[in-house]
């Protein structure tokens, strides 16, 4: 495990998982269960995650954006990415009858200002 690297230093939870580390700006991390990455800090912006039941990732918090993910058993069937409350994205995938993605489709809500 690295612990160092040209005068940075990197720190480890008892399993491994990154605790801190930087690469241009300075990242902490805090782990839950294991390897799920639960919330963090990169420079001065936060970030968060949440999981369902299953382990699946259902939202992400990076700043003022949230991305909600959103499931059909374990097919990520779509996802949705609101700025400031405001949805401005959403992408569906469509798989074939062997679960193999097919393709995607991505909607944008464009807000112009005069």
């Amino acid at each position: 495990m690295l612990k160092s690297y040209n005068g940075t230093s990197f720190t480890y939870d008892e399993i491994g998982n990154p605790l801190t580390y930087y690469n241009g700006s300075s990242y902490t991390f805090r782990w839950m269960q294991g390897r799920k990455l639960m919330d963090g800090t990169k420079g001065s912006t936060s970030f968060s995650y949440s999981y369902n039941s299953d382990g699946l990732r259902t939202s992400k918090t990076v700043g003022n954006q949230v991305y909600t993910y959103y499931w059909n058993g374990t097919q990520l069937a779509a996802m949705t990415v609101k700025t400031n409350g405001s949805l401005t994205v959403t992408m569906h995938f469509y798989y074939n009858a062997e679960g193999i993605l097919l393709y995607f489709l991505i909607e944008v809500d464009l807000f112009l200002q005069f």
